[in-house]
């Protein structure tokens, strides 16, 4: 039996993403639409998002993604989702967490009390629909998400997200 999951890959467009760059490889490429992009991050093994401008042509790969700011002639993605495949190769010793973000998404489950994000991220990991989390550190609250529809510099806030050996 062979199990085939299809993914639509969601680009956001007036979208400039921030995030780690695909060392390996020369970046940015040069690709004459966002699809001619994406493909260029598929080739890589460690490429998971990208951002491409309408106006330079130019095709920037990331491994990780660190949020982004609105940018007229800019497309990014995809946008992470549950769906979406995280190839990256990491060490799975500790989360990784960013301190001082905020992440808001939609929300799987809210759990108040918790001490630690580390807590917090042990939380998601035992929550099958748990992809992001964040984590108010003067409140103990912990948000479970599912997906995020965006993310800001907050203070007293931490936030992650689930690596592929969680």
């Amino acid at each position: 039996t062979t199990t085939t999951t299809t993914t639509k890959k969601q680009f956001k467009s007036k979208w400039l993403m921030r995030g780690d760059k695909v060392a390996d490889t020369e970046n940015p490429k040069m690709a004459r639409n966002v699809k001619v992009c994406w493909s260029k991050c598929e080739e890589k093994l460690t490429c998971n998002f990208i951002s491409w401008s309408k106006k330079s042509k130019k095709c920037t790969l990331f491994k990780t993604y660190k949020g982004g700011k609105k940018k007229n002639g800019c497309f990014s993605g995809p946008i992470p989702d549950q769906t979406t495949t995280m190839q990256e190769t990491t060490t799975c010793s500790s989360p990784a967490l960013r301190k001082n973000w905020k992440l808001v998404g939609k929300i799987v489950k809210t759990i108040r009390g918790v001490r630690k994000a580390a807590d917090c991220w042990g939380k998601c990991r035992a929550n099958n629909k748990c992809v992001f989390f964040t984590w108010k550190k003067n409140s103990g609250k912990c948000v479970l998400l599912e997906s995020f529809t965006s993310g800001k510099r907050k203070t007293g806030f931490v936030s992650g997200m689930l690596t592929s050996c969680d």
